[in-house]
């Protein structure tokens, strides 16, 4: 498995955030970790949790299962203001608005997050 630079970033950011978190709780030893990404947010995740897993090798974060949550795009149509969701999340910036028919100029207002939404530790 391949991953980009990008990846890896994002995994080095994800591990500092999981370090943080188990040094305020005292915890040794990471179970699990459940990370949320948009669909919009330029993630691979297959990549992403290749990434962490292989920095946290020979860690006391190595062997966590990795979960990766994917969070569906919703748009605001700009011409009448319907909230939808786009039947192909690649295609986003491309759906027309189911409503009125406006193909071009909806707001994204989920999909581009990436965020850690859980972690197990002991």
């Amino acid at each position: 498995m391949l991953f980009s630079m990008h990846e890896m970033s994002l995994a080095s950011n994800l591990l500092e955030m999981l370090r943080q978190e188990m040094e305020k709780h005292g915890a040794t030893r990471l179970i699990e970790v459940r990370v949320c990404y948009g669909l919009l947010a330029n993630v691979v995740p297959e990549s992403l949790e290749f990434a962490v897993m292989a920095l946290t090798e020979g860690t006391p974060l190595a062997g966590a299962k990795v979960t990766m949550q994917p969070i569906p795009p919703l748009l605001r149509c700009i011409g009448c203001g319907c909230e939808f969701e786009p039947g192909e999340a690649r295609l986003a910036v491309f759906s027309p608005c189911p409503q009125c028919g406006e193909d071009f100029g909806h707001s994204v207002l989920r999909g581009k997050e990436l965020y850690l939404d859980s972690i197990e530790v002991m």
